[in-house]
């Protein structure tokens, strides 16, 4: 264990934890569950402008996921995430919550010279949150919901 004094907090474990995708929910898409453990490895690394990167990408692809027209490619992501409201997937604050990971998703992945590329910790733990209630939200609630559905009718699956 490394400990920050200044901070007053651990800094670092060895060995680092394991990040796998079978680490994450069996509902959300093997892909995605991919690009969530290498997230969690960028920021354990502390590579936060990778970290928020990869969560911007997750956005996207459950987006595509979810949205089987094949024209959403071709559009841009704000214009997917708005479809996907629109399409009622998702609430306004989770669409808001989406273009919020895509704007600091941009900033992570373009070079500029307004300081907004600086990405903190802090940032990337509430782009990850934003990330994963979107994720619950698409993938998880409904699976566990109609879990309950099948288990409340005596039915098996």
């Amino acid at each position: 264990i490394i400990y920050d004094r200044l901070n007053e907090c651990v800094r670092r474990v060895y060995p680092f934890s394991s990040f796998e995708a079978s680490n994450y929910h069996e509902s959300i898409p093997e892909s995605i569950r991919q690009d969530l453990a290498e997230s969690a490895r960028c920021f354990n690394c502390d590579a936060y402008k990778a970290t928020i990167v990869l969560l911007r990408r997750i956005v996207q692809s459950l987006i595509l996921d979810t949205i089987k027209d094949p024209a959403i490619k071709n559009k841009k992501l704000w214009e997917q995430i708005d479809e996907l409201f629109n399409l009622g997937f998702i609430t306004k604050n989770l669409k808001d919550a989406a273009h919020e990971v895509r704007h600091f998703g941009n900033f992570g992945a373009h070079p500029s010279d307004d300081d907004l590329d600086k990405t903190t910790k802090e940032e990337a733990i509430l782009v990850d949150g934003l990330t994963r209630d979107l994720l619950r939200a698409i993938y998880v609630s409904p699976y566990e919901t109609e879990k309950l559905k099948i288990k409340r009718s005596g039915k098996t699956p």
